[in-house]
């Protein structure tokens, strides 16, 4: 590219331009930024044309992803953190600066800029406090384990955002016979956050977590004890490949599909090519999500997968030929493969669906929680989810987030039963919780609140009622094309309920 706009002159560290015949000094590369306009260069050539301008500044962009990802690999860097917020904007300083900035020395980098960051993070410390103060915060446990030791990090969640409290090795205390050690742990990270500023501690769903939190909950009679909603779902999530024959034979058929096809290097690459470069294996944080997203992901490239299997290129293949490929390729034409794919991604699309809701970093969820699984008792799967919910996560928490909602509170189906009022009004430290979390929906998303009111009001209009009594059925849903008694056949004694409700659920 050089070479078309430019002549090197021999034995000078100097170009001279096609474009006006300047000669400028400077080696190839100060000559392609010149070509390319970038930022913080002397002189532009000026008269080139925007398609050698574009061309050049493609060639730039090139090298210089290209010398970030060889820091990457030589540094040992997860991949990940090029998404990081803190390096987006440390490349956009540096592109601000232009070519010629040089990074700071390792003894700044220790000394001078360490004591600025702290500062920083203390200033930082001071407004989440302040926060804390007036609005309250959740203390989150989050746990590590690896062979050696267990690490527990403690952050501090509030309208302001996520603070990071400190780490901890808990190994010595998690492995003691009883909770105490962790019971006063626990309770000194209330002490240091400040009692009268904790509105909820968020722990892991187990046994010994469960019998801490009663401890603090009884010393600490501000604040409430949750667990993380994630836990349950995901052993729902496995329930269903373990216990229910349909997803455990469907998830072994996708696995075998998988495997096969990500084992050689060959099959990998005439795959992209049928696929359009699409991986059929979405990675997720936990192995059961990640199942369920593989299925949706096979399931959308049905027709390139069958493409690839009739395909010259792939019966040509030595693997065309041999057991393990005749297998796959079997599953592949199916029909009755991909029907249960639709199933199974029937029965977890609500379940991942209240995952996203309690993994959004928009809003709070608590208030939405009740709400979510209760439509979810409704579905085929209904005993399954009841085992778990019931067990680990049911507690009155949920059930006053939910009647203080007012996203729920005043529209059709709200429900204002005995179930909902036992716990609403056995709980009053639930009750203040709750409304800490709507609190912050409300100061999050106040557009979403008010319209949640505009559509009360709506309603009361359209049926004349000034008292908000709500007239005429809802509308029918449309049928669904699956037939109920397949659902039954299927799941079995999962298919708890009766039709009416299996309907209303698949509809």
């Amino acid at each position: 590219m050089v070479l078309e706009h430019g002549i090197s002159l021999d034995g000078e560290d100097a170009n001279e331009h096609s474009f006006c015949d300047d000669i400028r000094p400077g080696g190839l590369y100060r000559f392609l930024c010149r070509l390319a306009k970038t930022k913080g260069n002397d002189v532009a050539i000026r008269s080139c044309t925007r398609e050698t301008e574009a061309k050049n500044k493609n060639i730039l962009k090139e090298e210089a992803s290209e010398t970030i990802a060889r820091f990457f690999y030589h540094n040992a860097i997860p991949p990940k953190l090029v998404e990081s917020k803190e390096f987006i904007v440390m490349c956009d300083m540096i592109s601000r600066l232009g070519v010629g900035f040089k990074p700071p020395s390792t003894d700044e980098i220790k000394d001078k800029y360490l004591r600025k960051v702290g500062k920083s993070i203390d200033k930082a410390l001071e407004e989440h406090k302040a926060v804390w103060k007036i609005r309250g915060c959740s203390i989150m446990v989050d746990a590590w384990n690896d062979n050696k030791r267990t690490t527990l990090n403690l952050f501090a969640n509030s309208l302001k955002g996520t603070y990071y409290l400190k780490s901890i090795d808990a190994s010595d205390v998690l492995e003691s016979d009883t909770p105490y050690k962790h019971f006063m742990m626990m309770d000194g990270i209330v002490e240091e956050v400040g009692e009268e500023n904790v509105v909820q501690i968020v722990t892991d769903n187990t046994p010994f977590y469960k019998v801490v939190g009663e401890m603090l909950m009884e010393k600490r009679t501000r604040l409430y004890w949750t667990p993380y909603v994630t836990h349950c779902i995901k052993m729902i999530l496995e329930d269903y490949e373990h216990k229910i024959p349909i997803y455990e034979k469907t998830v072994t058929k996708a696995k075998r599909i998988t495997t096969f096809l990500y084992s050689r290097d060959f099959i990998i690459s005439l795959l992209h090519s049928f696929t359009k470069g699409i991986d059929l294996m979405e990675s997720s944080i936990t192995r059961c999500t990640t199942s369920y997203l593989t299925l949706d992901s096979l399931y959308e490239n049905k027709r390139a997968l069958k493409k690839m299997f009739e395909s010259k290129e792939w019966n040509s293949t030595q693997f065309a030929k041999t057991s393990v490929g005749k297998s796959v390729e079997d599953v592949v034409f199916d029909h009755e493969f991909w029907k249960n794919i639709l199933i199974c991604l029937k029965g977890v699309d609500p379940l991942i669906g209240v995952l996203r809701l309690v993994n959004s970093m928009d809003n709070p969820a608590t208030d939405f929680i009740y709400e979510a699984m209760d439509k979810l008792n409704f579905m085929p799967l209904g005993k399954i989810i009841d085992e778990r919910w019931d067990q680990q996560l049911l507690n009155p928490l949920h059930a006053a987030g939910y009647f203080l909602n007012p996203q729920f509170h005043y529209c059709i189906g709200f429900r204002d039963d005995n179930i909902i009022r036992h716990d609403l009004l056995s709980d009053p430290v639930a009750i203040r919780t709750a409304g800490y979390e709507i609190s912050s929906v409300c100061s999050y998303g106040a557009e979403s609140n008010q319209s949640a009111f505009k559509r009360r009001n709506l309603l009361r209009q359209e049926n004349g009622n000034d008292d908000g009594e709500y007239d005429g059925e809802d509308e029918a849903l449309d049928a669904n094309d699956l037939e109920y008694d397949m659902i039954y056949d299927l799941y079995g004694e999962y298919a708890n309920g009766d039709e009416d409700q299996i309907e209303a659920y698949w509809c």
